[in-house]
């Protein structure tokens, strides 16, 4: 990651993929919330609904009950069919 005066700039790099392994969203980012990705992936969800794509049905995280709000909250189209388990 780039560094100015020895200081990176950026903490990490969020990719998305697509069922092909096209890169669809990379953003980088100086903090590792999922919250700093919010406006591009509405926006890239706003894109896929405007284009008529298929919405994400699968989500990979190292942090599944940390990311579970924003995933609910960005991306809803994960929450179709889901059946919870108790």
């Amino acid at each position: 990651m780039a560094k100015v005066n020895s200081l990176s700039i950026f903490s990490c790099l969020y990719t998305l993929l697509n069922e092909c392994e096209d890169i669809r969203l990379q953003v980088l980012c100086h903090s590792k919330k999922m919250e700093s990705l919010s406006l591009q992936i509405l926006e890239m969800m706003e894109n896929y609904k405007r284009l008529g794509m298929n919405l994400p049905v699968m989500f990979y995280t190292d942090n599944v009950i940390g990311d579970h709000r924003f995933r609910k909250e960005v991306i809803p189209s994960l929450d179709k069919d889901v059946v919870p388990i108790v």
